[in-house]
């Protein structure tokens, strides 16, 4: 059995909505290899305050959800500033203790995207395929000397897991993460932005990830900076949150989502909380799509 409660901060929680029978909600303040826009520390608290500001309706089900969605929010884990092998480890031992006590529904709330890293190690055998929602790769070797980074998180996760991974809105590509990315391209396939007008391409997402458990990473630099301004690391030309909608329900319709994280949303380069709003409508059309589950 994993001890793990002692790791949490306890707080902030999402102050409505709250029940033990919704999916466990996890902040993960972490920014500490943020490399542009330092910040995303404060994104977990930011999506909180900005949920429970929102209609309770589902654009993914259509209706109303207020009736449907409840938040299990743990709040933060306790993490040590400046210290990234630390605070992974932290992060593997809280979602590692959740899923034991309370199963794999479980939506993380960063942060960077190092914080995917012990999410997806700890869940990957309930996993059949990632979806990436993000403007970069992430699948460099190193960045800046380190093995560990925003900008090698997924490349460790493939490493590490071999899971196949779908990239949703990719456009900031390194010649390195290029190359990877073809050498592997049996597992990793990239929808840029401009295709995923065309209907033959989501109809290729759907069939690809057709009844299988999906985790779902949303790096809310994938939308496009007219969407989502506060990030760590915004990137023109992304996608817009209409898309990111007709994924979700691609993802509800075809496949089996079990988890997800939502990350990089910067309070500090925000402008009036859009990004946290659209963050936190992520977070009540995921709870939606994970509670809906258990009524089918």
């Amino acid at each position: 059995m994993t001890t793990w409660r002692h790791l949490l901060e306890g707080y902030p929680r999402i102050p409505c909505n709250e029940g033990e029978e919704g999916p466990v909600v996890l902040g993960a303040p972490m920014d500490w290899t943020t490399s542009y826009k330092p910040g995303t520390r404060f994104g977990p608290r930011s999506i909180r305050d900005a949920v429970c500001n929102l209609e309770f309706f589902s654009l993914v089900l259509g209706r109303p959800v207020e009736d449907l969605v409840v938040f299990n929010d743990l709040g933060d884990v306790s993490l040590p500033p400046g210290s990234v092998v630390e605070s992974l480890e932290r992060i593997r031992r809280v979602v590692e203790g959740v899923r034991e006590d309370f199963g794999e529904n479980i939506i993380v709330l960063g942060g960077e995207h190092l914080v995917s890293l012990p999410v997806i190690e700890t869940l990957h055998n309930d996993i059949d395929i990632l979806i990436v929602v993000d403007a970069h790769l992430d699948q460099r070797d190193e960045y800046l000397g380190n093995k560990l980074s925003h900008a090698t998180v997924m490349r460790r996760v493939f490493e590490k897991t071999g899971i196949p991974i779908i990239y949703i809105g990719a456009r900031a590509i390194s010649p390195e993460e290029y190359d990877y990315a073809v050498k592997h391209g049996n597992k990793i396939k990239l929808y840029m932005p401009h295709v995923l007008r065309y209907s033959d391409k989501m109809k290729e997402i759907a069939d690809i990830i057709n009844n299988k458990k999906i985790y779902l990473s949303i790096d809310m630099d994938g939308l496009d900076p007219g969407y989502a301004p506060g990030v760590s690391n915004p990137e023109p030309i992304g996608i817009t949150s209409y898309q990111l909608i007709e994924l979700l329900k691609i993802i509800n319709e075809h496949g089996d989502l079990i988890a997800a994280d939502i990350v990089e949303v910067n309070p500090l380069g925000d402008i009036n909380d859009v990004t946290s709003l659209l963050a936190a409508k992520m977070l009540v059309e995921i709870t939606a799509i994970l509670m809906s589950k258990k009524t089918r």
